[in-house]
């Protein structure tokens, strides 16, 4: 897993899945496998699906990232 500004970066097994996780900062590290569990909404950008999180679960806990309106938590 990795991280690019405003965007988790998932390593699957069908390539890099792009989360974007909005004004979520924290950096954190983990050892493959690792169970991380997103709940995220489809978006269409032009030509392109954008996958937005609103909660992100893992090993270590969880992060919200969004409101149920889908606005961006300031952290």
């Amino acid at each position: 897993m990795g991280r690019e500004k405003g965007l988790l970066l998932l390593k699957i097994a069908a390539g890099i899945v792009r989360v974007d996780v909005g004004s979520w900062d924290e950096v954190i590290v983990m050892a493959a496998p690792a169970e991380v569990v997103v709940l995220a909404a489809k978006r269409q950008e032009d030509t392109r699906q954008k996958l937005v999180a609103r909660e992100i679960r893992y090993d270590g806990g969880f992060v919200v990232c969004r409101d149920v309106n889908g606005v961006p938590i300031a952290r």
